[in-house]
């Protein structure tokens, strides 16, 4: 990833998706990465087709959001 770091989006592309494994392997398969297995991951290819529950894994059941503003001044977070 080190040599990615001059192009931002793709280094925050590769960050999220690592990012994304990472927390499938510890909360889905509750396994470190380091133990997940070929067959491990051809179940996380399922999962990244149709996430379930979605409520778990998506933001607001995979609507987009807006963005949010704080209640007191009105300023975006």
């Amino acid at each position: 990833m080190a040599r990615f770091i001059d192009t931002k989006t793709t280094f925050d592309n590769y960050r999220k998706e690592a990012e994304r494994l990472l927390l499938w392997s510890t909360l889905q398969m509750a396994k470190p990465l380091s133990s997940l297995t070929h067959e491990d991951l051809l179940v996380y290819q399922h999962f990244l087709a149709d996430p379930q529950p979605a409520a778990r894994w998506t933001a607001d059941g995979g609507r987009s959001m807006a963005p949010c503003r704080n209640q007191a001044s009105g300023r975006r977070w």
